[in-house]
């Protein structure tokens, strides 16, 4: 007989997928510990993912739309202006670049967590866009500095010497000098960290990479830390020593003050972020070769990283959020363009709802319709106790189609119409219907999946012997028909708020009563929800605590089902703040017509 080595995390309470990778790391003293720690890691890193992908686009869409208030005016601005605004065009450019820097530094992070030969070409074009975009917003702001301080301290040599087409020289030079140093800096990192055919290994080039890096960085952000700090001090003495100057001038020369205060928090934000990933590559490479159970052996290091990582992305999220929403706020002119813009930007906004609910609905259909596929055959051969549990995985996939179908049809609705009409107030029933009956469905395969995981963990007995097949898919049924009864009527009220139709329901009459009763339905089904599943997810934490030493399988069956129930929660936690916001709309709008 051979003797089978036995594996290091055999004596764990709890099990995970990742232990594979570590079985070769015998030298751990607390496998169990480790592992955990690693878990931890992982759960940081798709946090960062997931929120880098929530706050990048919206930055992305800050400078989209920076753009599209500056882009217009510009045209029309004196030289003197354009000055200026030439360096704001610059920023928002910047910014995209950036954006789009850190949505490929994730993508390629969250397919292999660390980059490999195949995401080489991904991660040179990520870095070069990523230190090109830092070192011309960098450069934007030192010029905007500069121009606003010629502006208010110097108007001659301003409107003399400093021409717009040594302006757009400047630009152009700022864009040269950061396409010089980006592209064979981001091909040497990228050498340092993916096996390339150019080798720059901790060895050889990497510590000469660092230090041009740092000196170039560091270098740049005090040089742009100094000239505003400059210009600032100079604007608040030059505004304390003529404190008399007329309105337009002081309110002109207060909102260039504010602009850089907020442009200099915003450095400081960036030379927090570009502090970070420096320390750590001093770190590493202070540490020599790192091997896979290096960090398994000082797996609380591994957390550490994630969590700075988390934070270099999150700074560096608000800082390209900030950038050109102080832009919008602060200076008057785009200020004043962006409100001019109002009705043309809610119709764009109403436009760009459609198009995205069109593309994100059809996604979810086409993932709960992947979901039926997928659970129907399994389902048949499943044993009577989890057909149980399945069944309301299935009703949640049908009630989450017939969600995906009633947004499409309102968004069909409202693009064709703009608000209902008497000619589609069919259309409209059904889909308020179908809005309002799949939530309610939702949310009651919520409870019972919920329900059936409690009483299938801690309460095994009466899960075998009282809950029947039939009594779930009686339970079932009546989700269904609860939801139907409710949402019919519910549905035609409300839509008879919107049209005027034979159904009299306007705003003086019924409106109220439904608006009221609706919300206390929809509140108390949102209620019963969370507690229900709160309530089994803490009993079931708990039992994982009490019952630590129990086999494998149960374990891994136990933290599969605490998982689901945690991603549950977050998806009602979601719901919720859906259905909060439109009955709040619908209650200032009311109030506000009565003013």
């Amino acid at each position: 007989m051979t003797n089978q080595h036995a594996s290091i995390f055999s004596n764990c309470s709890v099990h995970y997928d990742l232990e594979v990778n570590f079985e070769i790391c015998i030298e751990a003293t607390d496998p169990c510990y480790s592992i955990e720690q690693i878990e931890t890691a992982v759960t940081i890193s798709y946090v960062d993912y997931c929120s880098s992908v929530t706050l990048f686009p919206l930055a992305g869409f800050m400078n989209i739309y920076c753009l599209l208030v500056i882009l217009p005016i510009y045209h029309r601005l004196q030289n003197n202006s354009k000055k200026k605004y030439i360096f704001l065009i610059t920023r928002c450019i910047a910014g995209l670049l950036a954006v789009t820097a850190w949505l490929l530094l994730q993508c390629v992070y969250l397919r292999s967590m660390t980059p490999n030969t195949g995401d080489s070409a991904g991660y040179v074009l990520a870095l070069s866009l990523y230190i090109g975009s830092t070192y011309v917003l960098l450069g934007s702001y030192v010029g905007m500095a500069g121009v606003l301080y010629l502006g208010v301290m110097n108007p001659v040599g301003f409107n003399q010497h400093l021409t717009l087409r040594l302006t757009y020289i400047a630009v152009c030079v700022i864009f040269i000098f950061a396409l010089i140093l980006s592209i064979p800096l981001a091909i040497l990192q990228a050498a340092i960290a993916i096996p390339i055919s150019i080798k720059c290994r901790d060895k050889t080039c990497a510590p000469v990479v660092t230090l041009i890096n740092f000196i170039l960085v560091s270098g740049s952000l005090i040089i742009t830390t100094i000239t505003l700090s400059f210009v600032l001090i100079s604007l608040l003495n030059h505004r304390n020593a003529f404190k008399r100057l007329d309105t337009m001038s002081n309110a002109s020369l207060n909102s260039g003050i504010r602009l850089l205060i907020w442009t200099l928090f915003v450095v400081i934000l960036i030379t927090i972020a570009e502090i970070i990933p420096f320390t750590f590559m001093e770190i590493r490479r202070s540490e020599g070769t790192i091997t896979g159970c290096y960090w398994f052996y000082h797996a609380g290091k591994v957390i550490v990283e994630a969590i700075f990582a988390l934070i270099e992305s999150s700074i560096w999220s608000v800082a390209l959020i900030v950038d050109p929403l102080t832009n919008l706020i602060l200076d008057r002119t785009v200020s004043r363009q962006a409100a001019s813009q109002q009705i043309e930007t809610a119709v764009t906004i109403a436009y760009v709802d459609y198009y995205s609910s069109v593309t994100l609905f059809s996604v979810a259909g086409l993932m709960n319709i992947y979901c039926l596929l997928v659970i129907i055959p399994l389902y048949r051969r499943m044993q009577n106790d989890s057909k149980k549990k399945y069944i309301f995985l299935i009703t949640r996939c049908i009630a989450g189609l017939l969600a995906v179908v009633s947004w499409l049809l309102i968004q069909c609705i409202y693009l064709r119409f703009i608000a209902p009409t008497a000619g589609n107030f069919p259309y409209y029933v059904l889909a308020l219907t179908l809005y309002i009956g799949s939530t309610y469905v939702l949310l009651g395969s919520y409870v019972g999946m919920a329900g059936i995981l409690y009483l299938g963990v801690l309460n095994p007995i009466s899960f075998h012997q009282h809950i029947t097949l039939r009594l779930v898919y009686a339970a079932v049924c009546i989700f269904f028909l609860v939801a139907l009864s409710l949402s019919i009527p519910l549905a035609t009220f409300e839509a008879a708020m919107a049209i005027p139709v034979t159904i009299k329901c306007t705003d003086k009459s019924c409106a109220p009563l439904v608006t009221l009763l609706n919300f206390v339905l929809v509140l108390g089904s949102l209620i019963t929800a969370a507690t229900t599943i709160l309530f089994v997810l803490i009993s079931l934490l708990r039992h994982r605590k009490e019952f630590k030493k129990q086999d494998t399988v149960s374990n891994t069956n136990l933290n599969s089902a605490i998982r689901l129930l945690t991603w549950t929660l977050f998806a009602l936690f979601l719901i919720s703040i859906v259905e909060i916001i439109p009955f709040v709309f619908m209650e200032v709008k009311k109030h506000g017509k009565q003013f």
